[in-house]
């Protein structure tokens, strides 16, 4: 992919209104393509046909030792018909989805049919730039609760994807969480095959690239460093950090 049409360029006010259905699609696909993605690897293809956009999973940009069983494969590609679903309802193209439509093809993951189209939202193109300025954090977050209407609310529409949104108010879980992600690291750091395949993923020339995280992004505090400040008090009274 050149620079002329990178995903990155495209903007919601460009989007063809009166062009045919097939360009509309190209167009709104380019949202799909901006979906996070382990180690930004974005394993995914897309194929469009007369009234519909099959996604599929690109398994020859999977991580064999991280993600063996292309479970973060699959999600990445998840994410994708997300954006996807988004932005076609932004712009007033009704649809239906199919998961895995085809025990045949086990790489075609979704398929997306077009209906009659509709009238966009209203707010259409603060939807489309919503997704364009979506970012992966990869610093630590502040330790700031979050508001209890914020949660609820997101609870709220997850629901509406029939998902659950579970939340963790328990110090002591938190704990165990936080170590067993600081353990597995350590484990991880001493894989010579995990450190090799994160380095093909993660160095200075992917700053150049269009995918894969250039080095700089990796730069940043180890979980050990991260969560190595005093924890808050759990419920025994004991005050823990990780070690």
């Amino acid at each position: 992919m050149n620079k002329e049409n990178s995903p990155r360029d495209i903007r919601g006010i460009d989007f063809p209104w009166d062009a045919t259905l097939e360009t509309k699609l190209k167009f709104v696909v380019n949202y799909a393509a901006l979906a996070p993605s382990t180690h930004n690897t974005q394993p995914w293809l897309f194929r469009i046909t007369d009234r519909s956009v099959e996604i599929f999973a690109d398994r020859s940009r999977a991580l064999a030792v991280v993600d063996p069983d292309d479970r973060a494969l699959t999600i990445s590609c998840g994410a994708a018909t997300g954006n996807l679903c988004a932005a076609l309802d932004a712009v007033g193209l009704d649809h239906s989805l199919q998961v895995f439509p085809n025990i045949a093809e086990p790489d075609l993951v979704a398929r997306i049919t077009l209906k009659p189209e509709r009238d966009q939202d209203s707010d259409w193109l603060i939807k489309l730039d919503a997704i364009h300025k979506r970012k992966t954090v990869r610093a630590g977050f502040r330790h700031k609760p979050l508001p209890v209407d914020y949660l609820i609310e997101s609870a709220a529409d997850v629901s509406t994807e029939h998902a659950v949104m579970c939340f963790n108010c328990d110090p002591e879980c938190e704990f165990e969480v936080l170590a067993a992600v600081q353990q597995a690291d350590s484990i991880w750091s001493a894989d010579k095959h995990f450190m090799r395949e994160n380095a093909s993923w993660m160095h200075p020339l992917r700053k150049r690239s269009r995918d894969g995280v250039p080095a700089r992004s990796t730069k940043l505090p180890s979980s050990k460093e991260l969560w190595s400040a005093p924890m808050q008090f759990l419920g025994s009274g004991e005050r823990r950090t990780l070690t």
